[in-house]
This record gives C-alpha cells, sequence and structure tokens, in this order.
C-alpha cells in the first residue's frame, strides 16, 4: 500500500492562510483540532506540507469553510465518531512525517 500523500503545488500564501493555485483556493493550518473538525465535517484534505517543524494541512477552500471555522471556535455539534477518525487520520499523517524524517 502506499503512503505517498499528495502535495498540491502553492503558488501564493497570504496572511488569511489560504493558498491561490491557478483559481483553486486551499485553506492552510498546523491546528490539528480545527482539521479534525474541518475533516470530520466533509472538507476534504488536498494534502499536507512540513514547515518549520509543524505539519500544515491544507483542505479545499469550499464556500462554506469560513463558517465551519467559526462554528469551531464557537464550539458547534460535531458527529464524536467521526472527529475521533478524523483525528486519528491526522495524527498518522503527523507520525508518518516524523517517522520519515527520522529515516533520512
Amino acid at each position: 500500500m502506499n503512503n505517498v500523500r499528495y502535495k498540491p503545488p502553492v503558488i501564493k500564501k497570504n496572511s488569511s492562510q489560504t493558498l491561490q493555485r491557478t483559481g483553486v483556493a486551499f485553506y492552510r493550518t498546523p491546528d490539528l483540532y480545527l482539521s479534525a473538525f474541518l475533516k470530520s465535517k466533509g472538507i476534504i484534505l488536498q494534502g499536507t506540507e512540513k514547515e518549520t517543524g509543524k505539519v500544515f494541512f491544507i483542505f479545499q477552500n469550499e464556500g462554506n469553510i469560513k463558517d465551519l471555522i467559526n462554528n469551531y471556535f464557537n464550539d458547534s455539534d460535531v458527529g464524536v465518531l467521526s472527529y475521533k477518525a478524523a483525528l486519528r487520520d491526522l495524527r498518522s499523517i503527523i507520525f508518518d512525517y516524523q517517522s520519515f524524517m527520522k529515516k533520512q
């Protein structure tokens, strides 16, 4: 099984953590718990990047992502099982990065 993660080519970063690439917008964050919330709400994880010792999660910036981020910070409800599964998946990605970096 191939564990290679897709990393979209990034052209431009701005202060709102939105990435632009040929008209497609992405949301980038190092926040594990926010990322698990977004993933559990169905936002598509496009890839990951490692920068200055942190893993950044890159999501497809769909029209409702700002509302979901606001909901997260206002203690919105989330399905416990889907949140737990998303958190487990994202932690696995972080662990994969750490293991890969130790081998190099």
